[in-house]
């Protein structure tokens, strides 16, 4: 408990009177007024840093000592609104107790692994991500103790720390002993948060520095995990206790001031003028998508499209909120389905390096909760919920390896991502919706390593066909010997070595200028093109023209006309969507703010191209969106439908029979298709099995 002298709460004439001028400018006048009107609904008052800076001299002495000493300047603030009656509130009010002195608007940036003790007691600003939030519980602030003689004693508690008085404070009193009396205490709402700094300026290897900080009162439960935020707080200083001993050592917290930027839908990165030059030249030298996809992974040799793919990805398309509340996602969605041993997990690593906000994960070693989230207990036994890779991942990108050994309920977690851009956690009363509109790239491997052109996709992978119906773009990735390709592919590996080997010597003048020395380097070095992203992605918001508009329709509904009767369906209104997705991308790339009619040209060839060769049903020729829609062809539906009516016509029938009688089949849909397979007819009969027909006896078979 400190004792201070009637002087010591008051501060000097000079200071209060440099405050109050400050006070009665128009800025602060109508925060004040606002207070007295509004209270208790607004009850923050905020010293904006450059208003209080533009007050003359007097203003920049100010200022500084907001930086230098917050703490005093609080108590300065409340003592000239107090004395001048600024503020009149109902006479039950404490007035310190029920109006908070808030700042913002504090112009230097701290980086968080830079604190250090000379940051003790004074405020700072700070970029950072939410990864951790409790429940708000209320928290005392101002503690009343009665002793036996019932006098009270009033005791200002620390923001985690509870403060009890050594004795009673009446003059001449002895009691030691007093009891807290909740009644006659001030109670707040209190918040912990735990922060992390973002991967902006990292290098590598570097582990992301973490903080907590205390929210109270008016800021509590504005933020969720996941949440990019500029915070504005003071440092606290706490000393860490081990084992009931204290230690030499103190931990550093954050008293919450002010929350800023709430929302930002990409990643600040600083863009300079030579930069933006550079960017824009790219942009109107017409070769920009070119460029870009062969800045991404030069290491590795050709997957064009699917590096063209990704750089779509990376710039993505526009969100889009209708009247009616319904969001039509920005996001991207690639997958890389084939052979091992092809580069698809380098392929994803390098994009999740190149995106402003990239993350990379293996299915392998992440759950479901570490996909979208958990609710778990803390150190002092409070409900806390913590951020999953989707939410931390929120408007950036996503690489996920090794899908398909992942159980299905950790797959289900992305759904609702992939689909609406958030994660729903439900759990011990807690309820919460979370951001999660990232893009996703992922990349898995068939159940028997090698990939079969002829079987459906859903069928090589342990994974449900609602699952790959939410992939934009699905890449079949095949490792097939070709003398040619192969000595290109070991060409383009020495040559890679070679230009390593003699950077790491420090020899780059035996680098030769050479076509094949250039295909392992960067056109668009990795600095610049995520300058170039985080550009394109805040400034250019494209819109479709009717050339555009009246192209894409045409390619929808044309290919949506090929099924005629007993043929598949080859699209659905998804792939439509895709198709303007990718048009805004390549619209962005130009810094256009048009989709052109050469945009959606370039959408639709890319899109077509992947669509064809993993939806095109091989024994029918026919666009099938069954392959990776339902899971089911229609050649495999037609089969099922054969064995299906075999069976009901002759309940019992043998298996043996049964290969015979469809054997004699030579067409399943009015064409001369071959005849089928045994293979299929086996594969047909284990779908049946599943819940349509039963064996009555071994290798007889009869429908449910």
């Amino acid at each position: 408990m400190i004792s201070l002298e009637e002087d010591d709460l008051f501060p000097d004439d000079d200071k209060c009177s440099l405050w109050l001028k400050v006070l009665k400018s128009k800025y602060f006048k109508e925060q004040l007024s606002q207070i007295v009107y509004e209270f208790p609904f607004k009850r923050s008052l905020y010293i904006d840093y450059r208003q209080v800076s533009k007050v003359g001299k007097a203003g920049i002495t100010l200022a500084d000592e907001i930086l230098e000493n917050p703490g005093k300047v609080i108590e300065d603030i409340y003592d000239t609104i107090e004395h001048n009656h600024l503020i009149i509130l109902p006479e039950n009010k404490k007035f310190k107790n029920s109006i908070n002195i808030r700042f913002c608007n504090i112009l230097k940036k701290t980086k968080m692994r830079d604190l250090r003790d000379l940051h003790v007691n004074r405020i700072v600003s700070i970029d950072a991500i939410i990864i951790r939030s409790t429940e708000v519980r209320p928290t005392i602030r101002e503690a009343v103790f009665r002793c036996k003689a019932g006098h009270f004693t009033t005791e200002a508690q620390a923001i985690n720390k509870f403060i009890e008085p050594d004795c009673c404070a009446a003059e001449g009193c002895t009691f030691k002993k007093l009891d807290l009396m909740p009644k006659r205490s001030h109670f707040v709402n209190m918040q912990k948060l735990k922060i992390q700094e973002t991967g902006e300026g990292l290098k590598s290897g570097q582990q992301p520095q973490t903080l907590d900080v205390y929210a109270t009162d008016d800021l509590t439960d504005r933020l969720n995990p996941g949440d990019r935020v500029t915070l504005i707080g003071i440092v606290r200083s706490q000393q860490r206790i081990a084992h009931g001993e204290k230690s030499v050592v103190f931990d550093l917290f954050m008293e919450l001031s002010a929350i800023e930027r709430e929302e930002e839908d990409f990643e600040d990165i600083p863009i300079d003028s030579a930069a933006e030059k550079k960017i824009k030249e790219i942009a109107r030298s017409g070769r920009a998508l070119e460029m870009i996809t062969s800045s991404i992974a030069p290491s590795i040799y050709g997957h064009t499209e699917i590096k063209k793919a990704i750089a779509l990805q990376l710039f993505g398309g526009v969100l889009k909120e209708n009247e009616d509340g319904t969001i039509c996602r920005a996001a991207i969605h690639v997958f890389l389905i084939g052979d091992p041993g092809t580069a698809k997990s380098a392929i994803i690593r390098a994009a999740a390096k190149l995106a402003a906000r990239g993350n990379f994960a293996t299915m392998t070693t992440s759950s479901g909760p570490g996909l979208t989230g958990a609710v778990s207990r803390d150190e002092d036994n409070r409900w806390v919920v913590d951020a999953g890779i989707l939410s931390l991942s929120d408007m950036g990108l996503l690489a996920l390896d090794e899908i398909d050994k992942a159980e299905d309920s950790d797959r289900q977690a992305l759904y609702e991502a992939m689909q609406e851009g958030t994660v729903t956690i439900h759990k011990a009363s807690i309820h919460r919706m979370l951001k999660a509109r990232c893009a996703l790239l992922g990349a898995a491997n068939p159940k028997h390593e090698r990939f079969d052109p002829f079987a459906d996709i859903a069928d090589q992978f342990n994974m449900k066909p609602a699952f790959l119906s939410r992939w934009d773009l699905i890449f079949i990735v095949q490792d097939n010997p070709n003398k040619e390709e192969d000595m290109k592919i070991a060409i383009h590996i020495s040559k890679t070595h070679h230009v390593g080997q003699c950077k790491a010597a420090k020899r780059e003048e035996e680098i030769e200028e050479s076509e094949e020395e250039k295909s392992v380097t960067c056109e668009i070095l990795p600095v610049l093109l995520r300058q170039y992203i985080s550009y394109a992605q805040k400034n250019i918001s494209p819109v479709l023209t009717e050339q555009a508009t009246k192209y894409l329709n045409e390619y929808y509904t044309k290919t949506r006309a090929e099924a005629t009767e007993g043929k598949p369906v080859p699209l659905t209104a998804r792939a439509h969507e895709t198709a303007i997705r990718l048009s805004e991308a390549i619209a962005r790339i130009r810094l256009s703010q048009n989709i052109e009619l050469i945009d959606a040209k370039e959408a639709i060839q890319i899109f077509d191209a992947c669509i064809r060769k993993v939806a095109t049903d091989p024994k029918s020729g026919s666009l099938d969106a069954g392959r990776i829609g339902s899971g089911t062809s229609v050649t495999k539906l037609n089969i099922i439908k054969a064995v299906k009516h075999e069976i009901e016509i002759e309940p019992g029938i043998s298996h043996r029979t049964l290969l015979e009688k469809l054997a004699e089949h030579t067409s399943l849909n009015g064409t001369s298709d071959p005849i089928i397979d045994i293979s299929s007819i086996n594969s047909a009969i284990d779908e049946l099995l599943k819940k349509e027909i039963y064996q009555n006896r071994v290798g007889h078979y009869k429908v449910v």
